[in-house]
This record gives C-alpha cells, structure tokens and sequence, in this order.
C-alpha cells in the first residue's frame, strides 16, 4: 500500500509546487494636494502584479477603469493627462460623459511588478471637508486565467478629498468680449490690474459644459489687451478665461455666447466605412485654405493634411478600427464627417 500512497502523494506535491500565483493589483491611493485648496491636483496609485507569476496573456488583458469624481482631467486631451511608471503598460480611452479611463494592458507586467499611475486633475466642484468628494476610484478587471489565484482585496482602491474651484485672485478684467467673423472667433479682454499674475487659459465649449483649452496667454502685466482667435463651429460657441495666479490659484471669468451660423463646405467623402483609403471631394474654395484633420476618439490628431478642389485621398489603412471623425476647414466654413474605420 505505501508503494501506491508515495507516488501519489510526490505527484501532488509537484502540482502545488508549480501552481501559477497571479495578483493583479491596485493600491496607495492618494490625491495631491489634499485638501485640494484651489481647484489643480494630481490623482495617484500604484498598480500591477504583486503576484509571483507575469501577467502576460494579452489576449485576456488586466483593464484598469478609473472614475473621477467633483473634477475632469486638467488637459484638452484627457490621455496626455496621465503620467506615471506605469502610464505606458495600458492603451487609455477617455469617456467624457461619465468623466472615466478605461485602462486596458498592452505589455507583460511581471511578478511583483508595480509601478506609478497619476492624473492631472481639475475640480469642477467643491466638496466640503464633512463630505470629501473630489477624487477618483479605481476598479481592476483582473484577466480571466488569474481567477483561481487573484486575491480580490486589492482590486480596488480610492481617494478623495475637500477643495475649492476658486478664489480671490490678484486679477481684474476690464471685458471680456467675444465677437464673430467670417467662422472665426476673435476673443479679446482687457485687463483692469494684474498683481502676482500668472496666465490665462481661454477656454471652448460647444455645450457650455464641458470646456477644452484653445491656448495659453501670458501676463502682460495692468491695463493691457489680449487678443486671441479661434476657428468656431456650426451652432453654439462658448468661451471663459481660467485665470491664474503665481501661486497656483485659479477661477473662471464670464462666459461669452457667439451663435456660429457660416456656411458649410459642400464636401463628399467615399467609401464610408472604409479599410484603407478614403475619397474626398470638394469644388468651389480656394486651394491655399483647404485643410482636413482626422482625429480618434480620444481627441489626438492622426491626420493633417492639406487638400486641393475635386478628389483627394487619405491613407487610413496604418490606423486601427474604430470611429473617427474628419473635419474639414476652409474659407467659407466647417464640415465634421464621422468616418468607420473597417
């Protein structure tokens, strides 16, 4: 009997010895500052695998979805907001509407492979030191082959604390105007004293909601202009100065309402879902101010190119599938066609 009990009991031991220990993880939350004193911050947290086993299976990767809470991204392209020693391991996506990341892994993390991941952060509202609400929390979606050995007590983690989106600022305006010609914008303001002034931010939105930075101004000092311009869009352009100081502090001007109606650019753009070109069509514009951008989901420019009356083609066959959309800019106006990408 012990002859048939030993090789059993060896062959049991082995297969515990070469079980796999994976541990997707998250932890050491932090917002930076905290209290959050005047609107500007940094999200915080360390992630990867403080299991002994890599994670390494691409086709079931770890995916990271980070929700903001009180606050947005502090850049006009939300992914540019993240940094970190980690930032680099995971492809992001943006959802503006619900204001979160969505982290997916495109590269092995190994065991006991952690690094930083960090986001630029901008309160939109304050929250009270009896009920901190401006932060983020973290939710791992661990791989599907980690399940038997992922311990679920750090899939999750959050932090959040109290501030204010502005303050006194050593800052006065004279204006603030906005006015419209020909689809461009010329935003202008005036300064009435500017003492211990850093810069203004203009802003745009097309909702009146959610703002993206057109560009950044410098101090000029009191009593002085400021002019910037901005190429509008069909319908409803509005536009604010985030204003701040050298110490950091920050807060909102005004906000300007133009009612953009130019006239659009006759455009035809074929096929549409396409695989590896698109055809664009156009008559009827000068030549030297026709130009078309293609952007992803996420905001960033993956094409610009300039175009001439009748055809033109894009190459899209290096992009991956998904939506984008073309925008098309010349003298008369703006077309944005959405385009599928096979």
């Amino acid at each position: 009997m012990k002859k048939i009990f030993i090789p059993l009991l060896l062959a049991l031991l082995v297969k515990a010895g070469i079980a796999q220990s994976y541990n997707p993880t998250v932890n050491s939350g932090i917002m930076n500052p905290a209290p959050l004193n005047y609107g500007i911050g940094e999200c915080q947290f360390n992630t990867g695998n403080s299991g002994n086993d890599a994670l390494n299976n691409l086709s079931q990767p770890m995916v990271l979805i980070i929700s903001l809470s009180y606050g947005v991204p502090d850049n006009m392209n939300p992914v540019a907001a993240i940094s970190g020693t980690y930032a680099d391991k995971f492809n992001w996506v943006y959802d503006a509407s619900t204001k979160t990341y969505q982290g997916t892994q495109n590269q092995t993390i190994p065991g006991y492979g952690l690094g930083t991941i960090k986001i630029a952060y901008r309160a939109t509202v304050a929250s009270g030191s009896s009920n901190p609400q401006n932060g983020f929390n973290v939710n791992i979606t661990p791989p599907a082959y980690t399940n038997a050995s992922n311990a679920s007590a750090d899939d999750n983690v959050s932090s959040y604390t109290y501030g204010s989106v502005g303050g006194v600022l050593p800052v006065k305006l004279a204006y603030f105007n906005a006015t419209l010609s020909q689809c461009n914008s010329s935003i202008n303001w005036k300064s009435a004293t500017e003492e211990n002034f850093s810069y203004y931010v203009v802003e745009y939105s097309n909702d009146g909601i959610t703002f993206n930075n057109i560009s950044k101004v410098y101090s000029k000092g009191s009593n002085s202009n400021y002019l910037t311009t901005h190429i509008a869009e069909q319908g409803k352009a509005f536009y604010r100065l985030r204003l701040v100081d050298v110490d950091g502090r920050i807060t909102n001007s005004n906000i300007v309402v133009l009612d953009v109606n130019c006239s659009k650019v006759s455009v035809v753009v074929y096929p549409n879902p396409a695989s590896d070109f698109i055809n664009i069509f156009i008559t009827g514009v000068d030549n030297n101010l026709i130009n078309a951008k293609l952007f992803n989901n996420t905001g960033q420019t993956m094409i610009n190119k300039k175009l001439q009356n009748g055809i033109s083609q894009l190459n899209i066959s290096n992009l991956p599938s998904g939506i984008y959309h073309l925008r098309i800019i010349n003298n008369k106006g703006i077309e944005n066609i959405k385009i599928v990408k096979k």
